[in-house]
């Protein structure tokens, strides 16, 4: 519940101010809150460093999503036409064989004819 001087705090060198305190207590309260001070501030620059590191490496992962978008793109390519280059083997009887297993791996609940074994 708020108090007369606003909400209440956590803080309780800020609760000790309002006790009678003597002039080496305040002292020695305002010395303690001075070293706290500089000691949150070193801390939240070990935070924004992190922060900055953090920022650095989502622009690495930026940069290798992209590589790696592009390799994939060539690795299609590359299998595309060796696809094509593959067909190109073939007869025409073979080519369409090739294509009718296709269809029936493409129909739901369809498995392919087994391989034959050997040469």
């Amino acid at each position: 519940m708020p108090g007369p001087m606003g909400p209440p705090t956590t803080d309780i060198s800020e609760l000790m101010w309002s006790l009678d305190l003597s002039d080496a207590q305040r002292q020695a309260l305002t010395d303690l809150s001075a070293k706290l001070r500089r000691e949150k501030w070193r801390l939240l620059g070990e935070v924004m460093d992190h922060n900055g590191a953090i920022r650095r490496l989502e622009a690495e992962q930026r940069h290798h999503a992209r590589a790696i978008a592009e390799l994939s793109r060539r690795i299609d390519g590359v299998t595309a036409r060796a696809r094509e280059e593959a067909l190109g083997l073939l007869t025409e009887e073979q080519r369409a064989q090739l294509g009718e297993i296709q269809q029936q791996l493409m129909s739901p609940g369809r498995l392919p004819p087994p391989r034959p074994f050997g040469p």
